[in-house]
């Protein structure tokens, strides 16, 4: 009789991540109405909520202590995303 071929390990699909950290959020029915309305002023296509949550969160950052090259810009590479900001 052949033996079965069995994996233990889990296989995940899709792209690999690079190098993310998961963060698990439970949101009040008080944040989720306004991350909503703010989703629904945005053009075509419109971003999911975890997308809208990592856009809004880079504009606080933006704004809370400004981009790399004195304009507010900040990109996935930006300072603040590298652990490089202000104590």
């Amino acid at each position: 009789m052949a033996s079965s071929i069995s994996r233990t390990e889990k296989r995940s699909r899709g792209r690999p991540r690079v190098d993310p950290t998961s963060i698990h959020l439970t949101l009040a029915p008080s944040y989720i109405e306004p991350l909503d309305a703010w989703i629904a002023e945005q053009p075509d296509p419109k971003p999911s909520r975890p997308e809208a949550i990592r856009r809004l969160l880079e504009i606080g950052l933006r704004q809370e202590f400004g981009g790399e090259d004195g304009t507010g810009a900040l990109s996935a590479e930006g300072a603040f995303l590298r652990g490089n900001y202000p104590a």
